[in-house]
């Protein structure tokens, strides 16, 4: 037990535990990095198609145009699809990520008493959670947000198209 505590305070020496705790760090890092890019687009694409619809609808329901919408509708739904898969997907992660980081802080007292570069992993949890471009944490309750604003444009944008003519 002495030998691991003296060789423990050595601050240049780098353990095995703490090694492989900066390099999960620095992957989950370099993964949030390559996942706001993928989220931004496909929610730009989801929301794009989203729009595309409600006004072909609504033109539609004016009687001033006239197309078929099921491809449309039915891109609209591929799309719906696969932001819930990439929202589901990141929030695994995530869980898998908050495991790794429960993991490591029920490590003994004694690690985090002599290494404080530990104690500074644990204590910044923020660094464990999987962000767009840190605007937003890519959760379950996104999806929740999204439909609530969906529904929302919806019901302003159905008002403002059947308002009685003045």
């Amino acid at each position: 037990m002495y030998c691991f505590i003296f060789a423990a305070s050595f601050p240049d020496k780098e353990s095995p535990e703490r090694q492989i705790k900066q390099n999960s760090i620095e992957i989950f890092k370099a993964l949030e990095d390559t996942f706001s890019f993928i989220i931004f687009a496909v929610f730009t694409i989801f929301l794009f198609s989203f729009f595309q619809v409600d006004i072909l609808i609504f033109l539609h329901a004016e009687k001033q145009w006239y197309c078929g919408h099921l491809h449309l509708r039915t891109e609209l739904a591929s799309h719906l699809v696969l932001v819930v898969v990439v929202v589901l997907s990141a929030d695994n992660v995530q869980q898998k990520m908050n495991h790794l980081y429960y993991k490591f802080s029920n490590d003994s007292d004694l690690d985090a008493a002599l290494n404080p570069h530990y104690l500074n992993v644990l204590e910044n949890h923020d660094t464990w959670t999987l962000t767009g471009w840190r605007m937003f944490a890519v959760r379950k309750p996104l999806l929740l947000s999204l439909s609530a604003w969906l529904f929302t444009y919806g019901v302003i944008i159905i008002q403002f198209f059947y308002s009685p003519q003045n």
